[in-house]
C-alpha cells in the first residue's frame, strides 16, 4: 500500500520574513527631507503663535502665587505672635546685588527677655524733670553685662507690676559729669569698661556714680505724677527690671542680619523671576520708607502678641545704627513684581524692561497691603487705568494713585 503524500503549505508572511522587513524599511525611507522640514516648520509656526499668548498667563500665575505666599507667610507670623504671647518678626532679606529687591522672607524671633546677670539684679530710678516724664536709672555693679543692651531696647520696672508701662531706652547726651553711656562707640551701653566710678550705699552695695544707665522715654501716655519715683538727683529704692532687646544684636558684625534669631519655620523662597520690590514699597500712599541706596539690613516687620504690627525696622543710616525704627500708622505696601522691572536707582523713572515701566506701573503686578491696626493682609492688582504708557498700555499716573486704588479695591486672591 502506497503512503499518502503530505503537502505543507507555508503562509506568505512566514515564508518571506525578509521581504516584509525590506518592504517596511522601504516604507520608512519614503519620508523625504522636504517632508521633515515641512513638519518642523509647522511646529515652529505653532510655537510662534502659541507661546506669546501663553507666556503672559504663566507670568501672571507666577506673580499671583508669590503674592499668595507672602500673604500667608505674614498671616502665619501674626498667628504665632498671638499664640506665643511674644513678638514675632518677618525679615525681608535684601539681595546683595540689588538691596531694594527681595526673594527670601524669613520668620525671626526676639532674644529672650533679659533681667540682668543675677537673680536679684536691680536698678534705681528717678525722674529727670516733671515736664518731659523722662526717667533716669543707674545700675548696681555686675547686674548688667556689656554688649547686651542698646538704645532702642525696651525696659519695664518690676515694682510697677506686670501691667506697668514699657519704656524705650534712649541714650543720654555725653556729659563731662555723667560720662558717655557708649564710650567706645559700638552702639551698646557700657557697664564695665573701666571708666565707671562706683559708690557704696548704706547696705554696702556698689552703684554707678558718674554714669546713668540711660534715659528712658515712656512708650505709653502716662501722666508724670503716676510714676512713683523721686526727681533726680535723688533715686528710688532698688527695683527689679526686664528688658526686651531689639532683633539684631550684632549691628557691626560679620554682616547685616547675621545675628538675627531665625525661627525654625522654613523661609519663603520666591521664584528667580519674581521679587518683592522694596524700592517701590513703603508705608502709606506716598512713603518709600523701605528704599535704600546701598547695602542695608533686612526689612523687619514686627507683630505684637495682640496681632497688630508693632514696629517696622527699615533703612539704616550707619553701621552702628543699621535699623531705623518706625511705628506704622498707615497701611504697609509690599510690591510683588519682576526682576527686569527693578530700577538701578531707587529714584530712577524707568527700568531695564523693554517698555521701561517700573513695577508699580505694570498692570500685571500685585500689591500686598498690610494693616498695622489688626495685622490683616490683602492682595490687590496694580491699578491698570489712568494714562497710556509705552505701547499704548494703561498705567497708573503715579505711585500714590496706584497704592490708593489697590487699597480701595482689596481684591483678595484665594483668601483675605
Amino acid at each position: 500500500m502506497r503512503k499518502p503524500h503530505v503537502i505543507f503549505v507555508i503562509p506568505e508572511r512566514v515564508k518571506s520574513p525578509r521581504r516584509t522587513c525590506r518592504q517596511s524599511s522601504k516604507a520608512r525611507r519614503a519620508m523625504t527631507l522636504v517632508e521633515l522640514l515641512v513638519v518642523v516648520g509647522i511646529i515652529l509656526l505653532l510655537l510662534t503663535l502659541v507661546v506669546p499668548r501663553v507666556q503672559p498667563r504663566i507670568e501672571e500665575n507666577r506673580l499671583r502665587e508669590a503674592a499668595r505666599a507672602v500673604n500667608v507667610f505674614l498671616a502665619a507670623a501674626r498667628v504665632r505672635a498671638i499664640e506665643s504671647g511674644r513678638p514675632v518678626g518677618v525679615a525681608f532679606e535684601r539681595l546683595s546685588e540689588q538691596p531694594n529687591a527681595c526673594r527670601v522672607v524669613s520668620q525671626i524671633q526676639f532674644p529672650p527677655p533679659y533681667a540682668g546677670e543675677m537673680l536679684d539684679a536691680r536698678v534705681r530710678v528717678a525722674l529727670r524733670d516733671p515736664q518731659s516724664g523722662i526717667v533716669l536709672a543707674k545700675v548696681r555693679q555686675g547686674d548688667i553685662a556689656d554688649r547686651l543692651i542698646r538704645p532702642g531696647d525696651r525696659i519695664r520696672f518690676g515694682h510697677i507690676g506686670h501691667g506697668g508701662p514699657w519704656f524705650v531706652l534712649a541714650p543720654i547726651d555725653p556729659d563731662p559729669l555723667q560720662g558717655n553711656p557708649d564710650s567706645n562707640g559700638d552702639g551698646f551701653i557700657d557697664f564695665d569698661d573701666g571708666s565707671i566710678q562706683w559708690e557704696l550705699d548704706s547696705n554696702g552695695q556698689r552703684w554707678s556714680v558718674n554714669r546713668f544707665l540711660v534715659g528712658v522715654i515712656p512708650e505709653e501716655s502716662m501722666p508724670t505724677p503716676a510714676l512713683p519715683w523721686p526727681y533726680a538727683p535723688r533715686f528710688g529704692v532698688p527695683v527689679p527690671f526686664v528688658i526686651e532687646r531689639m532683633p539684631n544684636l550684632d549691628p557691626g558684625g560679620t554682616g547685616f542680619g547675621s545675628a538675627l534669631l531665625r525661627s525654625p519655620v522654613p523661609p519663603l523662597q520666591l521664584p528667580e523671576q519674581v521679587v518683592i520690590d522694596l524700592g517701590g514699597s513703603g508705608i502709606g500712599p506716598n512713603g518709600r520708607d523701605f528704599a535704600v541706596e546701598s547695602a542695608a539690613p533686612p526689612l523687619l516687620v514686627i507683630f505684637s502678641p495682640s496681632g497688630t504690627v508693632d514696629e517696622v525696622y527699615c533703612g539704616g543710616s550707619s553701621l552702628l545704627n543699621p535699623f531705623r525704627r518706625v511705628r506704622p500708622v498707615a497701611t504697609l505696601f509690599f510690591l510683588i513684581g519682576s526682576w527686569e522691572r527693578m530700577p538701578s536707582d531707587p529714584l530712577a523713572t524707568s527700568s531695564l524692561a523693554e517698555d521701561g515701566l517700573l513695577n508699580w506701573q505694570h498692570a500685571g503686578n500685585l500689591w500686598v497691603a498690610l494693616s498695622p491696626q489688626n495685622g490683616s493682609a490683602t492682595v490687590a492688582p496694580v491699578y491698570a487705568g489712568g494714562i497710556l504708557g509705552p505701547g499704548g498700555r494703561a498705567m497708573p499716573p503715579d505711585l500714590s494713585t496706584s497704592r490708593r486704588l489697590a487699597q480701595e479695591s482689596q481684591v483678595a486672591l484665594g483668601g483675605r
